[in-house]
């Protein structure tokens, strides 16, 4: 999933001027694949809500823009924050093992 939520994101990264146009591909494909399985784990163990998984790619977006806005150079923030996400990618498959769907304990959601 995340890699096709990768290329969803191609677009912006190809746009000349755009906010990612200066940023390594390499590491914007990194930081996509990695907050996608964390995503998807605050999806599964949230009885499946859009909404705590959109408030979270909220507050990542803000986060970025805040910091870019401030100054702070794009490839510097993602050499930082990629490393992190993938310290919880592993966090997450280490306590919950690699299935990181969610446990038969969790509610559905309601129809």
């Amino acid at each position: 999933m995340g890699l096709a939520w990768a290329v969803w994101h191609v677009p912006v990264w190809l746009t000349v001027g755009g906010p990612t146009a200066e940023a390594s591909v390499v590491l914007l494909l990194l930081d996509i694949v990695g907050v996608s399985v964390v995503y998807a784990w605050v999806y599964n163990r949230t009885a499946q809500s859009v909404l705590f998984v959109s408030l979270l790619h909220a507050a990542g977006n803000a986060v970025g823009l805040v910091a870019t806005e401030g100054g702070v150079d794009l490839g510097r923030l993602l050499a930082f924050k990629v490393p992190l996400v993938w310290i919880a990618v592993a966090v997450l498959i280490v306590v919950f093992g690699p299935n990181l769907q969610a446990s038969s304990s969790t509610p559905q959601a309601a129809r």
